[in-house]
């Protein structure tokens, strides 16, 4: 199996909701993407790590939780994602 992704890393917005975003970060996982959910429900972001984990392996998924319409927030969240996946190589802004 071909991996397209495999040893890169990919951030998507808004992927708690379990439908587009989900699926994208689900399939950017699939094909060996590192991934990183950010959204603004707690409980939903935790679910879908929890969902993306249990299939693909909890080292390569991570969640954070922000609100990207306070553009504070852009400056905090970045930093911590960046030390979680590296450096970003697929942003998805669902």
């Amino acid at each position: 199996m071909v991996l397209r992704f495999g040893g890169r890393s990919g951030l998507v917005t808004g992927a708690a909701g379990g439908g587009v975003g989900f699926a994208t970060a689900h399939r950017l996982r699939s094909e060996g993407a590192r991934v990183a959910v950010i959204d603004r429900h707690e409980e939903r972001t935790s679910e879908a790590v929890e969902r993306l984990a249990g299939e693909f392996g909890q080292s390569r998924v991570a969640g954070f939780v922000t609100d990207l319409a306070d553009r504070d927030a852009l400056g905090h969240w970045l930093p911590e994602v960046e030390r979680f996946l590296g450096p970003i190589d697929l942003l998805v802004n669902n």
